[in-house]
């Protein structure tokens, strides 16, 4: 009695895995779509509840995004080797 179920279950998960891989395939294409409209909901700084939400194209997340790396390499990079409280930028 106890194996008819692990083989129930077995054929689940089979039929389960099957209808993801389709799936995935559809949503790989409609992540490549660059001029797709993509919205992300933010907490607003200073508040609990408030929200902010922002769409943009997925091109302008990544660029976003690379703008962001960017800026905090940069900042990394500043602020490596100089002591504090150097004239040239330097900080703690």
């Amino acid at each position: 009695m106890r194996i008819a179920p692990l083989f129930m279950g077995l054929g689940l998960i089979a039929a389960v895995a099957v209808v993801p891989a389709t799936a995935q395939r559809s949503q790989d294409k409609a992540k490549a779509d660059p001029n797709r409209l993509i919205c992300r909901s933010t907490v607003k700084t200073g508040t609990l509840a408030g929200r902010e939400r922002q769409c943009f194209t997925r091109a302008q997340w990544d660029e976003i995004a690379s703008h962001a790396q960017r800026r905090g390499f940069e900042l990394q990079e500043g602020l490596r080797g100089k002591p504090c409280g150097d004239p040239s930028g330097g900080g703690c």
